[in-house]
């Protein structure tokens, strides 16, 4: 029998469990619908853009920019949404209808520029999710459980993904004009999703933690350690992020001697992730509840080492694959981690307000990582790219070590 809805109460560690288990029944769709969203937003709309609109070189990073743009704007949205004193689901909701109204705009858009304007103002909308997600976690699920129950919604987000990733991957190959049809799903996805989320029971944001955006930002540095731990992040983004438009790039152009079909790039770069992102998920979320914070961390961040080195030196299909694998169980921890690392420091009222903070940098990283991205492959070969970035995995596993004196990590 479904589950009904209800009013989530003000809950600390004992979590009222009919809340936490019609949270979790609606959270399960809600990952799976998001999933079919996910090949979309970076994979097919460059194809679209590239092989369709002929878009050129120096536009290439603004697709996969667009996410990280939208969450520069996310403490901002924190602001304006504690001011309505609606429900945090009801918000979410709002969001994914305007999301199918823009991906309806750029289905018919006769140009690349409104294509862009349209998709990209779709992609916006939609990472300003995270911070009222992770908000509806904090308030519904245990501290003990977060991680287990979340990496659930990880899991079925992956096997939407997969399943979007094959057949908009063969479609696109079998036509590229084909893509007003997986514009037109995506669009309906959206809908179907605002109507699930809807359902989770969720209260309206602390309208005093979150009233100026500005003043969320400043925990940043009146928390120290929260501040030394987004420097971190920094770093594995940045490492991150900058690979993610040139994995794409590195199987697509003939130059670097692959030349793969649209088809084996969406395979290689999307569904052989996604595939290993799912069956590691479930792991992570367990570790993720079981073991000390850093330790989990640097276990991601050896596996992102592991997939650089292997995916941008490699030429045949099967070692492409393998380094995507390594990346892929990166993800399926990363994903965890980005969404609740942030309940491991902040206090429950101000969780959406750490969040924000959290996101704005993410955001500023990811509008820049693309661009720097390309900028390097055009002064070095993708060798040395995935060496600067393996780099960058060390260093940042370093710096989240010397984290381990505080007791608050310890505890973590």
């Amino acid at each position: 029998m479904r589950p009904e809805p209800a009013v989530a109460p003000t809950l600390a560690d004992g979590a009222d469990r009919a809340v936490a288990k019609t949270t979790y029944f609606y959270d399960r769709w809600r990952g799976f619908f998001y999933g079919l969203l996910e090949p979309g937003w970076v994979t097919f709309s460059l194809l679209i853009a590239i092989r369709y609109f002929d878009m050129p070189v120096y536009l290439k990073a603004l697709l996969p920019a667009a996410t990280f743009i939208g969450l520069l704007l996310n403490t901002f949205t924190i602001a304006a949404c504690g001011r309505t004193g609606k429900p945090t689901s009801w918000l979410i909701s709002i969001i994914m209808i305007l999301c199918a109204l823009c991906i309806s705009g750029a289905m018919i858009a006769p140009t690349l520029a409104l294509f862009l304007a349209f998709f990209m103002a779709a992609n916006i909308l939609f990472v300003q999710n995270p911070p009222l997600l992770v908000q509806i976690y904090s308030a519904n699920y245990r501290p003990g459980e977060r991680g287990t129950k979340v990496s659930t919604a990880f899991i079925l987000l992956a096997m939407g993904a997969i399943c979007a990733g094959w057949l908009g991957g063969e479609a696109l190959d079998r036509d590229i004009t084909y893509f007003p049809i997986i514009l037109a799903g995506m669009a309906a996805v959206c809908v179907v999703s605002s109507f699930i989320v809807r359902r989770i029971p969720s209260q309206p944001l602390d309208r005093k933690a979150n009233a100026n955006p500005f003043k969320s930002l400043s925990v940043m540095w009146k928390d120290k350690l929260f501040g030394w731990l987004l420097l971190c992040w920094m770093v594995i983004g940045t490492s991150n992020l900058m690979t993610i438009p040139l994995r794409i790039e590195y199987m697509a152009d003939p130059r670097y001697g692959i030349n793969a079909t649209n088809f084996e790039i969406a395979l290689v770069t999307f569904i052989v992730p996604m595939i290993i992102r799912m069956l590691s998920t479930k792991v992570w979320g367990f570790l993720f509840d079981k073991i000390n914070f850093i330790v989990w961390r640097v276990c991601i961040n050896a596996c992102f080492f592991t997939g650089f080195l292997i995916y941008f030196n490699s030429h045949s299909l099967p070692l492409l694959g393998l380094g995507m694998a390594f990346i892929g169980a990166a993800m399926g921890g990363g994903a965890i981690g980005w969404t609740l690392w942030v309940t491991k420091l902040a206090p429950s009222s101000e969780v959406s307000k750490y969040m924000s903070a959290h996101t704005a940098l993410t955001g500023l990283r990811g509008t820049l990582a693309p661009f720097i991205g390309y900028w390097v492959l055009a002064h070095l070969d993708p060798h040395l790219l995935s060496y600067v970035c393996a780099g960058g995995m060390i260093l940042a596993s370093t710096m989240f070590a010397l984290a381990w004196k505080s007791p608050r990590m310890r505890a973590a």
